[in-house]
């Protein structure tokens, strides 16, 4: 708590009901400002730690639900028609993480069954945690009007500028996936697609925002999925 800048000393010495302080002239209750940094600090460090764990848990399973195809792929795939979705794996080799082949531009093709929902998907690899979906860079229309939905979305960052279009994946890394579809939409400022952060980061005070505004919803449902980047 020190570390955090709390006058302990104060707090230890005060009694429950609590006392003015001289400078302020506001009464000080020790157990309001001890929840005050359970709050706004231990628990950030908590959900800074878990959050993406605890998310990875409840996800379901739906195989295939992302991919990633070239643009040779991609030819057969009509934007707003549904995508070739492969069949499971056999059980023999269900554990093989599937692959991303690296500094190669690709579409990414998210199919899950959902109308009228939003859409939130959450990226994070070594280099770093971000939001993919909502994002000026990718997508700025978050919600499922009927799957697939292909990414970079028309009017986005990446679809206006050829140079920069699609994704590229440079280094060999695990890459990995949280889809969080909603029927009732959230509204966080982060979340609203915006060209100053147009490949918002996702942190713990963030993701602390988020969990508040799932806890109000009874139907969201969550979706995980991991790559290796390779050489191809």
């Amino acid at each position: 708590m020190k570390g955090d800048g709390v006058n302990t000393e104060v707090l230890v010495n005060l009694k429950p009901g609590g006392k003015r302080d001289k400078e302020s002239e506001q009464k000080i209750s020790p157990w309001k400002e001890v929840y005050k940094w359970l709050w706004n600090y231990k628990f950030l460090r908590w959900i800074d730690m878990n959050g993406w764990s605890i998310l990875k848990e409840r996800a379901k399973i739906a195989p295939n639900w992302l991919q990633f195809l070239t643009k040779e792929e991609m030819a057969s795939v009509q934007r707003g028609t549904r995508a070739v979705v492969l069949p499971p794996p056999p059980p023999a080799v269900q554990k093989i993480m599937p692959t991303i082949p690296a500094e190669k531009s690709l579409w990414m093709v998210i199919d899950l069954e959902f109308d009228n929902s939003q859409l939130l998907l959450l990226n994070r690899s070594q280099d770093g945690e971000f939001l993919l979906c909502p994002s000026s860079a990718y997508a700025p229309h978050p919600i499922i009007e009927k799957p697939p939905i292909l990414l970079p979305q028309k009017d986005s960052w990446a679809d206006q500028d050829e140079s920069k279009t699609n994704f590229k994946f440079g280094k060999l890394v695990k890459e990995e996936f949280l889809a969080i579809a909603l029927e009732k939409p959230v509204s966080l400022p982060w979340l609203i697609p915006r060209e100053e952060e147009a490949l918002p980061e996702w942190n713990a005070e963030r993701l602390k925002e988020l969990f508040e505004q799932l806890e109000k919803q009874d139907n969201w449902q969550v979706f995980y999925q991991s790559f290796e980047v390779v050489e191809k």
